[in-house]
């Protein structure tokens, strides 16, 4: 029964994992796109947080 939760709590801690890789670019690029509407300069574009 341990080793069942275990696996269990690896494999979705993985799949978490993939999850926030493919969920991270998508929101940087939302707030890239919030704050260059916001400046509406652009002098900010080449920056990485």
């Amino acid at each position: 029964m341990q080793r069942f939760l275990k696996a269990l709590c690896e494999t979705g801690h993985r799949l978490l994992l993939s999850g926030l890789r493919r969920v991270v670019p998508v929101l940087q690029k939302c707030t890239d796109m919030v704050n260059r509407g916001q400046t509406s300069r652009g002098k900010d574009t080449g920056k990485v947080p």
